[in-house]
């Protein structure tokens, strides 16, 4: 059952009992007017079209063959067969308007006038008309003389009675000259017919214009069949018949429409009942009529309907309803169409996201990853190259000693002499140190080597007094670590603690305080100190495998 009813949710099963008579009597006046025609197309030999539209055009045909005067038969058979109706038309209207024209003037002028030159009488003529001294000139008496000669009556005493008289002849002319250019394809259509200016152009004129309109129906009309309505004089007939099956065609179903508040987009896909299949629309109302059975089954539908429309946009409804979305694919469709609006606003506030091409942006990407990974490799060659020109040459000052240490086989100078003694020369060769608190501690005098940059790593594990030997040989440090990991170790510490507790008791309170209580790393110092912070975005791609789950999604890049 087709979900086409939105709105008489309300509708009680007596109120649709009502109906169904008048269901049926619609259900059999759609079907015998789409049948007769049908009927009449195929008369005339025109595609069917058992529409409201195609009755209408039908009804058209029937008028405009109503309005050819009898007997003219054979001058719309030879116009049908011509290759323009409307041209004839427009050559019969001018001979029209020229004899018409001349009527009036039959009787004042010779029949000589119509074929005279008297065009250059009218300048003369004027100008007497306009004023009074040139009509005492040679001009304006001699152009008189000449239009008296070409008049049946006196001439005219006011000179503006003259004039007149003068550009009715011209006009004629003019007008004969015009038709006299078409004059031939009347002859030749209408052959026998044609008469010259006895022809009734007046009757040319309105035959021409409705086969005109009968070509304008279907240039496959049968022009033999509408010859053969014209003689049997039955196009009324059928114009009656077919506006009076149309009319209590659209009553019924406007009716209905009505009273079941029908949505005809959802029934027949069209907003216009003139666009609606007269048949289906038979099978429609006939269907209804025999479906009463299935009430409580279409009211559910209604309310399911009503549901779907107020949660979400209607047209899903309307494809529901009228089964151009399967209702496996709705969830789909939803998430397509929410897509392609949020795709629409980001262009509306965009507009050149339109033009976005994605082939073309990933070549980009592959182009600009390429030019990274080149420069990365040129700035390892500069810096090297840089480097190596830095190192110190000859055997002078510190490099003195170095060079001696090189050349030792045994005996070597301990390493924190050593860096006393060429500490300098040593960062210069070697600008990197990658060593442990202890490990600077022990190696590394103070005021023997200064660094730029001191990097702490795991900073959660590194207590700070551990670190401030480090952090007094730099100029700046950067600490990473991860607040949420262990702290310091404090294994060494609980045991200096159990052996502090077995002593001889004579100890102060401070001293038998638990260091494990009192950890503090390098991390936690500098961020309770207010030193700046960021979150690390850019990580080694190895450690950046497995991220701690506890960080963002898509965090570490």
């Amino acid at each position: 059952m087709n979900l086409g009813v939105r709105r008489r949710s309300a509708l009680q099963p007596a109120d649709f009992q009502r109906q169904i008579p008048k269901l049926q009597a619609l259900a059999v006046k759609a079907a015998a007017l789409a049948a007769y025609a049908t009927m009449v197309t195929n008369y005339f030999g025109l595609p069917p079209d058992p529409t409201l539209a195609g009755v209408k055009a039908l009804i058209a045909i029937f008028r405009a063959i109503s309005h050819l005067p009898r007997g003219a038969e054979n001058i719309a058979a030879k116009i049908a067969i011509s290759p323009s109706p409307r041209r004839i038309a427009a050559a019969a209207a001018l001979g029209t308007k020229w004899l018409e024209q001349q009527a009036p003037c039959l009787h004042t002028f010779h029949p000589a006038a119509w074929a005279a030159l008297v065009a250059e009488l009218r300048a003369p003529l004027a100008q007497g008309a306009a004023f009074w001294l040139p009509r005492a000139g040679k001009a304006n008496r001699k152009a008189a003389g000449s239009l008296a000669r070409l008049l049946s009556v006196p001439l005219p005493k006011r000179p503006a009675d003259r004039l007149a008289l003068l550009d009715a002849v011209l006009l004629s002319q003019a007008l004969r000259r015009k038709f006299a250019a078409e004059a031939g394809i009347l002859a030749s259509v209408l052959s026998d017919v044609w008469q010259e200016k006895r022809t009734v152009f007046r009757l040319i004129h309105e035959v021409a214009r409705t086969v005109g309109e009968l070509a304008a129906f279907d240039p496959h009309l049968n022009a033999e069949r509408v010859i053969g309505l014209v003689r049997d004089v039955t196009a009324e007939a059928h114009c009656d018949h077919l506006e009076t099956g149309l009319d209590e065609v659209v009553n019924a179903f406007a009716d209905t429409i009505k009273f079941l508040d029908l949505d005809l987009a959802a029934i027949f896909q069209t907003d216009s009942i003139c666009t609606i299949d007269l048949n289906r629309l038979s099978e429609w109302a006939a269907g209804w009529a025999a479906s009463h059975v299935r009430f409580e089954e279409w009211a559910r539908l209604v309310k399911a309907d009503r549901k779907v429309r107020a949660a979400g946009p209607a047209w899903i409804a309307s494809a529901l309803a009228s089964g151009e979305l399967d209702p496996k694919n709705a969830q789909m469709e939803l998430e397509t169409a929410f897509a392609e609006a949020c795709w629409k606003k980001a262009i509306a506030a965009d507009p050149e996201l339109a033009a976005f091409d994605g082939e073309r942006h990933g070549e980009l990407v592959a182009q600009i990853v390429e030019i990274e990974e080149r420069s990365r490799a040129a700035a390892v060659r500069r810096v090297s190259a840089r480097h190596q020109a830095a190192i110190p040459r000859g055997a002078q000052g510190e490099m003195r000693v170095i060079r001696g240490e090189i050349g030792r086989k045994h005996a070597h100078m301990p390493l924190r002499k050593l860096m006393k003694a060429a500490g300098r020369t040593i960062q210069k060769i070697k600008p990197v140190f990658l060593m442990s608190p202890v490990s600077v501690a022990q190696f590394l005098p103070p005021g023997s080597v200064d660094f730029d940059l001191l990097v702490i790593d795991e900073a959660s594990r590194l207590r700070p007094e551990d670190a401030l030997g480090l952090v007094a040989r730099c100029r700046r440090i950067v600490v990473a670590g991860d607040t949420k990991q262990l702290p310091p170790a404090g294994f060494f510490d609980r045991t200096i603690a159990d052996e502090a507790d077995s002593g001889d008791g004579k100890e102060t309170a401070t001293q038998h305080k638990d260091p494990i209580t009192d950890f503090e790393s390098i991390l936690s110092l500098c961020e309770a100190r207010g030193l700046e912070s960021r979150m690390l975005r850019w990580h080694d791609p190895v450690a950046a495998t497995v991220p701690d789950r506890s960080l963002p999604r898509g965090i570490l890049k």
